[in-house]
C-alpha cells in the first residue's frame, strides 16, 4: 500500500495554525495574543479531525492503533524534548548567565505540565493531549461503531469531564482531553459538510465566497470580545464554554476558506506536514533567538523577524532529520541504513550532553572534582544510559513497525 494522498490545503492550514502559535509565544500586546488564543491551538485538532477515517479506526484493533500512535507521538515527543534541552543550554551559553535546570526539567518531561513542572519544550504538551485524545475516540468508535451521530454525541457528553476540571493542572494535562476530543469530532463534522457542499462552494460567486469568510470572521471575533481568552494550556475557556468553542469553529472555519484558496506553496505544504517537529522545536529557537538578539523583544521588526527566522531555519533541519534522525520526526522504515544507525547514536550523544554535564558537575560536589572511582563509575553510567536509549531506539521502534503494520489475511497472501 501506497503512501495515502495528501490533501494540500490541509497542510497548508496547519502551517498557518502553527505560524499563529509562533506568534502567541512572542513578546507580543495582550489583546492581540487574547485573540489568536481564541481559535490558533482548537484548529490544529480541527485538522486532526479533518482527516480522520472513523471506519478505518473500527476495523483497527487496539494494540495495533496504540503502538502506531506511540510510535508517530510519544517517541518524538521525548526526543524533542532533549533536542530542546541542548537549545536552551546554547540559549544559556550566549547569554552568559543562568543554568538549565536539569532536575526539574527531567521530571517536566515526564509530567508533561509545565503548570506543575517546567519542561525544555513548553508547547510540546500538544502531542500528549492529541495522544490521549486519539485513544480516546478510538474507545468512542468502538463503542458507537463508527456511527457519526453517536460519536458527536458521546464527545458533547464528555464534555463535562473536561470542564468540571477548569483551571486544575494534571499530569499531561488529561484534563484537557474531552475538549480536544470535542474539536477533533468538531473538525471530522465540518469536513463532512465540505464535502457535501463542496461543488457549491467552488462554484460560488468572488463576492459571495468573500462575504462568507467576512460573517465567519465577524462572528468568531463577536464571540471572542463576548467571552475573552481561550487557554487549553491552562484548561481555561473564557466566561462561557459554547462562547469559546463558536470563536473558535468561527474563525477557524474562515480562516480554512481562505487557505482552500491559496495556490500550494512549496514552503508552506512543507512546514504544514511537518508540524510536530516545529510545535516542539520552535520555543528553545525563539529563546536562543532572545540570548543573540536581545532587543528583539522591545522591537516589533525583531519580533517579524523571529518569527520568519524561527520558520525558515526549521526547514533544513527538518530536512537533515528525515535524512539522519527521523524517529525524531516520528518516522520511521522498516529498515535503518547506515545512516540512522549513525543517526542514532549523535541523537543520543547531544540529547544527554546537557544532563551529563549537570551529572558530572553538580553530583556529589561534581563527579570530575570526586574520587577517581566516582569518575569511573559515571563514566560507566554514561555509556549504559546510551547503549540502553539507542537499542530502544534501534531495536524496539522496528518492533512497533511490524506490530502496527496491515495484516493480510491467507488468501490476500496468496494472492
Amino acid at each position: 500500500m501506497g503512501e495515502k494522498r495528501r490533501i494540500i490545503w490541509i497542510d497548508q492550514l496547519k502551517c498557518i495554525a502553527f505560524i499563529f502559535v509562533i506568534i502567541g509565544h512572542l513578546p507580543i500586546g495582550g489583546t492581540f495574543k487574547s485573540w489568536i488564543y481564541s481559535f490558533h491551538m482548537p484548529l490544529f485538532f480541527f485538522s486532526t479531525g479533518l482527516t480522520m477515517n472513523y471506519e478505518k479506526i473500527n476495523q483497527t484493533s487496539f494494540k495495533d492503533y496504540f503502538l502506531t500512535h506511540a510510535k508517530r507521538m510519544l517517541i518524538p515527543y521525548a526526543w524533542m524534548q532533549m533536542l530542546s534541552f541542548c537549545l536552551r543550554q546554547a540559549a544559556v551559553i550566549v547569554k552568559h548567565k543562568g543554568e538549565v535546570p536539569v532536575p526539574t526539567y527531567l521530571l517536566g518531561i515526564i509530567t508533561g505540565n509545565n503548570n506543575l513542572v517546567g519542561s525544555p519544550s513548553n508547547p510540546l504538551y500538544y502531542v500528549l493531549v492529541l495522544f490521549v485524545s486519539e485513544i480516546v475516540i478510538w474507545i468512542i468508535v468502538k463503542l458507537c461503531k463508527a456511527n457519526k451521530t453517536w460519536i458527536a454525541l458521546c464527545s458533547v457528553l464528555l464534555l463535562p469531564v473536561g470542564l468540571f476540571f477548569t483551571r486544575v493542572d494534571m499530569v499531561w494535562h488529561i484534563n484537557c482531553v474531552p475538549v480536544a476530543v470535542f474539536f477533533i469530532v468538531v473538525g471530522n463534522l465540518l469536513m463532512d459538510l465540505y464535502k457535501a457542499n463542496r461543488e457549491k462552494l467552488e462554484n460560488l460567486n468572488a463576492f459571495l465566497y468573500i462575504g462568507l469568510i467576512l460573517a465567519l470572521f465577524a462572528l468568531g471575533f463577536v464571540c471572542w470580545k463576548y467571552n475573552g481568552r481561550f487557554s487549553l494550556h491552562g484548561n481555561y475557556y473564557g466566561e462561557e464554554f459554547i462562547i469559546a468553542a463558536l470563536a473558535a469553529v468561527f474563525t477557524g472555519t474562515s480562516i480554512a476558506l481562505c487557505v482552500m484558496k491559496l495556490p500550494s506553496m512549496k514552503l508552506v505544504t512543507f512546514i504544514g506536514q511537518n508540524t510536530l517537529f516545529y510545535m516542539g522545536i520552535h520555543k528553545p529557537l525563539l529563546l536562543v533567538f532572545e540570548a543573540i538578539f536581545p532587543q528583539y523583544t522591545k522591537n516589533a521588526v525583531f519580533i517579524i523577524a523571529a518569527t520568519i527566522v524561527c520558520a525558515l531555519v526549521l526547514v533544513p533541519a527538518t530536512l537533515l532529520g528525515k535524512k539522519l534522525f527521523p524517529f525524531v520526526l516520528g518516522q520511521f522504515t522498516e529498515t535503518q541504513t547506515g545512516l540512522h544507525k549513525a543517526g542514532q547514536l549523535v541523537a543520543l550523544l547531544l540529547s544527554l550532553l546537557v544532563p551529563y554535564n549537570y551529572f558530572l558537575n553538580h553530583w556529589n560536589g561534581g563527579i570530575l572534582k570526586s574520587t577517581p572511582l566516582y569518575t569511573v563509575l559515571s563514566l560507566l553510567a554514561f555509556v549504559a544510559v546510551t547503549a540502553v536509549l539507542r537499542a530502544l531506539t534501534s531495536r524496539f521502534i522496528p518492533v512497533i513497525y511490524l506490530c502496527s503494520k496491515e495484516k493480510k489475511t491467507p488468501s490476500q497472501i496468496k494472492a
